[in-house]
């Protein structure tokens, strides 16, 4: 089977939107230092440069989840940047690079770690791209992280490990993971509120 294109189209909107943010939050020189002025840092919009997906080709489990469930531009952006160190860790090792410039960096979070060489997101990752330091964005986007959420109802997203909420770590579940790249059969988990159920033909 052919690798989503739908997926492949959404870690490059992921990278555009890391590299935008970052180089908003710090300044022009990619984050060469880091200003005063980054307390006030207001994000770059995601919503606008969301991938729209008009045709899904024959076998894309993502595009379809991301169509049959009316996801909005966060979801996919929660979605797609915890698939990110499974799948293509490219798409947000410019957060390392930045770790690298700027000691003791705390603006983008991420699973504090010396031996760990790929980048591991986590709620406060996904709150840097969306909100930035605009509190009224933060809290609008709280909900996302909510046990009732979608995203954790049907096992997309893992529980929650921290007792901090912004430190824990952006983790899918691997059946997501191997569903979507081919591997096995995926069924997700229906809260009782969502108005469907697996039906079977027995």
């Amino acid at each position: 089977m052919d690798i989503s294109t739908t997926l492949q189209t959404d870690f490059q909107w992921l990278h555009y939107i890391t590299k935008a943010q970052i180089n908003n939050y710090y300044g022009p020189n990619e984050a060469d230092e880091a200003v005063e002025s980054t307390f006030s840092f207001s994000p770059v919009p995601v919503e606008p440069f969301a991938p729209n997906i008009t045709t899904l080709q024959e076998g894309d489990i993502y595009g379809e989840y991301i169509v049959n469930n009316k996801l909005e531009a966060a979801d996919r952006l929660l979605i797609i940047l915890s698939l990110a160190p499974y799948l293509l860790p490219s798409a947000v090792e410019y957060f390392r690079v930045v770790e690298r410039r700027i000691e003791g960096i705390t603006a983008f979070g991420g699973v504090p770690s010396l031996e760990k060489k790929v980048f591991t997101p986590t709620i406060q990752t996904a709150l840097f791209l969306l909100a930035g330091n605009d509190l009224a964005l933060r809290q609008k986007y709280l909900y996302l992280f909510e046990a009732s959420h979608k995203l954790y109802q049907q096992k997309i997203l893992q529980p929650m490990e921290n007792a901090v909420l912004v430190d824990s770590p952006l983790i899918p579940y691997t059946s997501f993971i191997l569903k979507i790249m081919g591997h096995q059969t995926y069924q997700p988990q229906y809260s009782r509120d969502f108005p469907a159920q697996l039906l079977t033909c027995e």
